[in-house]
């Protein structure tokens, strides 16, 4: 695969305790007993639900665990630790989480959400091979600068995997856009910046298990043009 290939993880519910609820009691009693500051904290619904209900997009928000999970089996690819595809995480609250080939992320869940709250903090973690960026999605997309963008929604039309893949084999560049959220679409500014969607299954997929498939589907592409 001779070519740049970018996978986003879009409006990823991952980011640090909102302002407006850093003083709510599921909030401080969290981070009295994490001892840090509640504003460092990562938003994460198994603590801090009855403190989310007063969020905007509250469905969408609070599941570090969706990035960790895909953050794993990604960086543990061939296609990735070759240098074939790049991994990018675009956040709710418009940052970008850039992620450098060498990274081996932490195993335990315990030291990642460690790792991510040093991340927010300092915007730089582990000899820069995770560093963090004020962006939104579409100077994200400006900066990647792909000829083409397929994201992958439930209520798109359907396409296989398969087909899907082969078909952005034409193309020199290319970013495949998956949803880092847990319900809910994406909003109309990430949409505004896809040139394809898709639905590759009659049912709902995780997004961590789409991202699977897709990036075996890359790999056996890469199989094929060796």
């Amino acid at each position: 695969m001779n070519r740049s290939v970018y996978l986003i993880i879009a409006e990823s519910a991952i980011e640090t305790i909102p302002n407006e609820i850093k003083n709510h009691p599921a909030i401080m009693n969290d981070a009295r007993r994490r001892k840090l500051p509640p504003e460092v904290l990562l938003l994460d619904r198994s603590f801090h639900h009855a403190a989310m209900l007063r969020l905007l997009d509250q469905e969408k928000r609070g599941r570090p665990d969706i990035v960790y999970h895909i953050l794993l089996d990604v960086t543990n690819t061939p296609i990735f630790k070759s240098g074939a595809l790049k991994l990018v995480f675009h956040t709710y609250n418009n940052l970008v989480i850039w992620v450098k080939e060498g990274l081996r992320p932490p195993r335990s869940y315990y030291r990642y959400e460690n790792l991510m709250v040093q991340l927010f903090s300092k915007g730089s973690v582990e000899n820069r091979l995770l560093a963090i960026d004020k962006l939104d999605f579409g100077n994200l997309i400006k900066q990647i600068k792909p000829d083409r963008i397929i994201g992958f929604s439930r209520v798109a039309p359907y396409k296989s995997l398969r087909e899907v893949v082969a078909d952005s084999d034409k193309y020199d560049s290319c970013s495949f856009v998956v949803g880092g959220f847990p319900k809910g679409h994406f909003n109309a500014t990430t949409l505004a910046s896809i040139d394809d969607l898709y639905s590759i299954d009659e049912f709902p997929m995780d997004a961590s298990l789409v991202v699977n498939r897709l990036v075996y589907e890359l790999e056996n592409q890469q199989r094929v043009a060796i």
